[in-house]
């Protein structure tokens, strides 16, 4: 038994003689050498399943990512349309805040002018009162708008009273004088039970005539 032998691990060969030399270390390292070489298929399905599912959650991730972008467009379509509603709501409520600020201050003008008219009539003869209103109408207007914007303000409006007290006088053929009558108020209320004669400087309405109360 002293021929030699050989032992091949692929291309590797080493020479030995059997009894003479302890090769077990040689041979486990050839082995484990060899066993590392080896081909694993399971290996390649395993890499080929873990590329699939990774290329599956990638067309996931952007069919989600193509979604969210859709429903972003909806949702800033629905924000431009709000803000647009806003700005129109603005626009309108500003607008509206300005006719407000000049319907107030018109009614501030009218207060201040029936204010000075009636303080001008307490220190004025009735001819010139009358020669005054006769040359500016309007103000005449303005005066008796000035008057009944500030009478519904009163708790008791004198002129009402009036009324409801000759209703309860129950007399027929009554004949009244009203003087400074402005809109002829007690002549639409009575008309009907007493003959009302309705005067002031200016003729407001049909029922109104014009004269100098002071003569």
């Amino acid at each position: 038994m002293g021929h030699e032998e050989k032992l091949v691990g692929r291309n590797n060969m080493i020479p030995f003689k059997q009894g003479d030399v302890d090769c077990s270390e040689e041979v486990e390292t050839l082995v484990t050498m060899f066993r590392g070489k080896q081909h694993r298929p399971w290996r390649n399905k395993v890499r080929k399943k873990a590329a699939k599912e990774a290329k599956r959650k990638l067309r996931e991730e952007n069919g989600n990512e193509r979604t969210i972008s859709s429903s972003d467009v909806q949702i800033m379509k629905k924000k431009r349309k709000s803000r647009v509603k806003r700005i129109n709501c603005n626009g309108s409520t500003k607008s509206g805040a300005m006719n407000r600020q000049e319907t107030s201050g018109r009614e501030g003008i009218d207060s201040s002018l029936f204010r000075y008219i009636n303080e001008q009539l307490y220190t004025m003869s009735g001819a010139k009162a009358m020669e005054l209103f006769r040359k500016d109408p309007q103000a005449f207007k303005l005066y008796h708008k000035g008057y009944q914007k500030q009478a519904n303000k009163w708790p008791f409006n004198p002129v009402r009273i009036i009324i409801q007290w000759i209703k309860s006088l129950k007399h027929n053929g009554l004949v009244i004088a009203d003087l400074g009558c402005g809109n002829a108020t007690i002549a639409d209320a009575l008309s009907h039970i007493a003959t009302v004669y309705s005067f002031d400087l200016v003729a407001a309405n049909d029922r109104v005539m014009a004269c100098d109360m002071s003569m």
